[in-house]
């Protein structure tokens, strides 16, 4: 499914004909922590946040994921369930750009392909960081927010 058949962005949407949308909530992980930045799960490779409306499903992704500490999150969306889509209800309309929910037929697909096909997004450890210097920049990251 390619989101070039979507209007660019909710304020577009708005302007159309809104059939087959709905509000509904999108979950995501996110991991925890007490720097400025989001750090979702994604799909390996990719900068793809790994959306879905169903948080029971995110039970399944994270037993891939490497065990970190998270939270789930959600946010409110126009969502076409038919076309796997939504846009996140921004204060800014032409902010909202498309985003892809994951399906199941698609984590199917994904875990078919690499048992592991999810991952944090990179910031937290970035590449060429051991995990001793991550450990330490995080103690020290928590000094700071107590």
């Amino acid at each position: 499914m390619s989101t070039n058949k979507v209007p660019e962005n909710l304020a577009e949407l708005i302007k159309t004909d809104q059939f087959g949308y709905r509000l509904g909530r999108g979950y995501f992980l996110e991991l925890k922590h007490c720097s400025v930045g989001n750090f979702p799960a994604i799909i390996k490779g990719t900068k793809r946040i790994v959306l879905v409306l169903n948080p029971e499903f995110l039970m399944e992704v994270g037993a891939i994921l490497e065990p970190r500490s998270f939270n789930i999150n959600s946010i409110l969306f126009y969502v076409n369930d038919r076309l796997g889509v939504g846009y996140p209800v921004l204060s800014d309309l032409k902010m909202s750009k498309p985003q892809k929910f994951l399906s199941q037929a698609e984590f199917d697909e994904l875990t078919s392909e690499d048992g592991h096909p999810f991952e944090w997004a990179p910031g937290l450890m970035g590449p060429g960081m051991s995990r001793d210097e991550f450990k330490q920049t995080l103690k020290l990251a928590l000094t700071k927010c107590g």
